[in-house]
């Protein structure tokens, strides 16, 4: 059975000894500079307490699902898993069964573990349960993650991504909408994308950006009708010309702002910087 290693007491007591030997007479900052250089010393380090092996081939020497399952009794006891565990769960084959078992555990910091290292291991069975996830009342940290790894694999999960879009809560579309923009081209998709921007009106920004990065340059007919309303404020009206620029398209029709509270602050900000230069 894999030991509970509680990493920041040993390395509390490893780093003063070696800072002592190999850092001789630096400061403080100089000091955390290195700390990488710190750490992975301390990982390489022979210790008694783990049969004369360093932490890092401790782990190394163990099957992925005893990995899996330290990580978990770590958890449960509430000391915060090492790097070099995670590290060997992710470099180990195996593991996944043990780890897919973890999505279902309830708990946020577990479930977190899980997905990072699901990912890690380029392992693409879970998708289903992340977009479910983010359909569901998990937390910001969660949903989050769950948005980052099916935009990596945002053509595996789109069909059902579109699926689920009209009937999500209203909070959690934009997730999936960021999903979508990710994907290959596709007429759904991008008609998808366009009445998520044309709905949201006060989320300008982040759908034009959406729209964007889709790089559908039909978008830019939908992002010129936008700008053109003489209700735009400044921020959303830069906002849709990059966005429109980014497509390939161009916006050179002047507009008057000076009422704008956005671009009032903008052009202060531009004029005491001018002040300081001269």
């Amino acid at each position: 059975m894999i030991k509970i290693i509680d990493t920041d007491a040993y390395f509390a007591k490893f780093a003063p000894e070696y800072i002592k030997t190999h850092m001789k007479g630096l400061s403080p900052k100089q000091i955390e500079e290195r700390i990488d250089e710190l750490y992975k010393a301390f990982g390489e380090e022979k210790l008694e307490e783990f049969g004369g092996k360093s932490i890092k081939d401790y782990y190394m020497s163990h099957a992925a699902d005893e990995l899996v399952n330290a990580l978990k009794e770590h958890l449960k006891k509430d000391v915060e898993p090492s790097s070099y565990l995670c590290e060997a769960i992710a470099a180990k084959q195996g593991g996944e069964e043990e780890l897919v078992k973890m999505l279902s555990d309830g708990d946020d910091e577990a479930v977190l573990y899980a997905m990072n290292l699901l990912n890690d291991k380029n392992y693409t069975g879970a998708l289903d349960t992340y977009l479910n996830f983010i359909l569901s009342d998990y937390t910001e940290a969660v949903t989050e993650l769950a948005t980052e790894i099916l935009s990596k694999n945002a053509d595996k999960v789109s069909a059902a991504v579109l699926e689920a879009l009209p009937e999500a809560p209203e909070d959690k579309k934009a997730n999936l909408a960021e999903i979508l923009s990710f994907a290959e081209n596709a007429d759904k998709i991008y008609e998808a994308l366009v009445a998520e921007f044309l709905s949201h009106p006060g989320e300008i920004p982040f759908y034009s950006n959406l729209l964007s990065r889709y790089g559908d340059d039909r978008a830019i007919e939908v992002l010129t009708e936008k700008i053109e309303s003489p209700k735009i404020n400044y921020g959303d009206f830069q906002e849709l010309r990059c966005a429109i620029e980014a497509l390939g398209g161009e916006y050179n029709k002047k507009r008057d702002f000076t009422s704008d509270k956005v671009y009032q602050a903008v052009q202060k900000e531009k004029e005491e910087r001018a002040k300081r230069f001269e």
